[in-house]
């Protein structure tokens, strides 16, 4: 994968086009077709349990979407960016962008 691309997950590309207006699905699916977008598939599946099998002991959780979103990013070795970094930062081994 190349470090000078950008990457989202299937995940994110449904939580953009959820609920939004078809101006706004003009605008996303002009992006979207732009972009490399990653499946949730079974390794990241794996990575999700893991994940959960973790947060338990810290008594933290994350909803699905970012759990799913966090796992996709790490079986693809890259770095996530997010506005909402308290969502993600209990989990070990996801690399955040600063």
């Amino acid at each position: 994968m190349s470090r000078d691309q950008l990457y989202i997950s299937s995940i994110t590309e449904f939580e953009l086009l959820t609920g939004a207006t078809q101006e706004h699905k003009a605008f996303w699916n002009f992006f979207l077709e732009r972009i490399e977008i990653l499946d949730f598939d079974s390794r990241a599946a794996r990575v999700s349990a893991e994940i959960i099998t973790l947060l338990k002991p810290k008594r933290k959780s994350i909803d699905m979407p970012d759990l799913f979103i966090a796992s996709t990013a790490i079986v693809n070795d890259l770095t996530l960016d997010t506005l909402n970094k308290k969502d993600f930062i209990h989990i070990d081994y996801l690399k955040l962008l600063d």
